[in-house]
């Protein structure tokens, strides 16, 4: 529907019937073989048609168009009547149809104060600020002393936690901030360095029977700095070989028979079996991880806490029509339902698990 004509319409009339009468004689220089003069009085021409459009537009469109109209220009030179005429009928004469006004008025409101307080503190347990407040706090609290209480909160968190928490505030911009969160991180590798060094220093003077357990708490420890975050890189590569090779040594200096349960001597032959299949899942070694875990289980592991690692073996194997089948077996009464819910979402019947590359299917 064409808008009804109105004054600013037909005065935008003049500047464009003037253009289009140029445009007759650009016709006539340039069937002459004037070119340049024929081109230069098309840019003219086009100019005029140009400001018939702007004449014509509805003034909600008018502030900050000038350099809109190159547009327009470009056209009404490029494509001689069609171009200028074109454009003064679809944007001069068409509705115009206002953005829609808003039923309410938005205000601005400020942001909520950071959980620091007695509010905050219970909402995140009697223990401290949960791990998500902290990594808020530090990553948009302005004042350093704020984050600082952050770091000191991580020593009421778990440990695995406590480290994440810490390597974030090491990027902290602030030198007290990061010179805090690194004495904490280096407190806890002191410990744990101090008790691996404790234990193999008197390795070798054990009996056969103590020195197994000896090299099971080894390979422990060596786990446990690796699987707190305290080891990164070529290091990290290091303490999870460590707790390989002392948790073999375990296995092949006990006593026949020994280490069905927590027996005396402290040795436990299905934990060491599953420490070792966590060790080659994150060296993403899964064909190990899997041999590890069947020898586990034969130990007598408890089945809950295996399936979760055997979708993790089939996973990196790349087997996954597999994993539904190991899900499905989980103890609902074992696990976090909001995690059963998310893992069910994805990989059970009804859900959508990733397909494999190409070449890549079940082996």
């Amino acid at each position: 529907m064409v808008r009804r004509l109105t004054p600013r319409h037909l005065l935008s009339l003049l500047p464009l019937a003037a253009g289009l009468g140029l445009e007759g004689r650009v016709w006539a220089l340039a069937l002459a073989g004037r070119g340049w003069e024929a081109a230069g009085l098309q840019g003219l021409a086009a100019a005029l048609q140009a400001l018939a459009l702007a004449v014509a537009l509805h003034p909600r469109l008018r502030p900050g168009m000038a350099p809109g109209l190159l547009v327009p220009w470009l056209l009404a030179w490029a494509v001689p009547v069609l171009g200028g005429l074109g454009c003064w009928v679809v944007l001069g004469l068409l509705p115009y149809r206002a953005p829609p006004r808003l039923d309410r008025v938005v205000e601005p409101v400020e942001p909520p104060p950071l959980p620091l307080g007695a509010a905050g503190r219970a909402a995140a347990g009697p223990a401290g600020l949960s791990v998500g407040t902290a990594l808020g706090i530090l990553e948009r609290a302005p004042a350093p002393e704020v984050r600082i209480r952050a770091v000191l909160a991580t020593r009421h968190m778990e440990e695995r936690d406590a480290v994440s928490v810490l390597r974030v505030a090491l990027r902290d911009p602030a030198d007290e901030v990061r010179l805090l969160a690194y004495a904490l991180l280096e407190r806890r590798e002191k410990r744990l360095s101090a008790a691996i060094r404790r234990l193999a220093a008197g390795l070798e003077g054990l009996p056969p029977a103590r020195r197994a357990a000896a090299h099971q708490r080894l390979a422990e420890l060596h786990w446990e700095m690796a699987y707190l975050g305290l080891a990164t890189g070529e290091v990290l590569r290091h303490y999870l070989e460590e707790a390989r090779r002392h948790a073999r040594l375990a296995l092949a200096e006990a006593p026949p028979g020994a280490g069905a349960g927590r027996a005396e001597e402290g040795l436990n032959r299905a934990e060491l079996h599953f420490l070792l299949a966590r060790v080659a899942l994150r060296l993403e070694e899964p064909e190990e991880a899997h041999r590890a875990l069947v020898a586990a289980a034969a130990a007598g592991l408890p089945r809950n806490r295996l399936l979760p690692y055997l979708a993790e073996v089939a996973f990196q194997s790349r087997r996954y029509g597999l994993i539904p089948g190991i899900l499905a077996g989980l103890d609902r009464e074992v696990y976090r339902p909001e995690l059963l819910v998310a893992l069910e979402a994805q990989w059970l019947p009804g859900g959508s698990p990733p397909a494999p590359a190409a070449g890549e299917g079940a082996r």
